[in-house]
């Protein structure tokens, strides 16, 4: 089971921002990927010390309410993937994808997306 410190021990991505209001200087870290989750701190070093409490929090919270909290994407995926295939089966899906006004990529995506879901619904069974 997972648990607080298998979900600190994740690297997640955060938006360092240094911001000046009424004459004073301020870091606030956010992380994109956990809605809600916010740390201030008057030097970025407080910042990231207060982030790290604030996720241990939110982290806590989500397990004790069961509620899924998302991990960091493996960067070792870019999403882009170069395909050959037929000369025939090329032709027949940008047709395809100009009756139905989207781009070739996008025709191809949604075609790899409805069979993933397939997949997943057939191994539930």
């Amino acid at each position: 089971m997972k648990d607080v410190t298998y979900y600190l021990s994740l690297d997640y991505a955060f938006v360092t921002e240094h911001l000046h209001e009424n004459n004073e200087a301020y870091w606030r870290l956010t992380v994109p990927l956990l809605p809600g989750i916010v740390a201030y701190g008057s030097t970025l070093t407080e910042a990231t010390e207060e982030l790290d409490s604030v996720k241990r929090i939110w982290f806590e919270t989500c397990l004790k309410d069961n509620v899924e909290i998302p991990e960091p994407i493996d960067e070792s995926y870019s999403g882009r993937v170069t395909l050959r295939m037929p000369k025939t089966l090329h032709k027949s899906l940008a047709i395809n994808a100009g009756n139905e006004a989207v781009s070739l990529n996008a025709y191809i995506v949604d075609l790899l997306e409805q069979n993933s879901a397939l997949n997943l619904l057939r191994k539930k069974d």
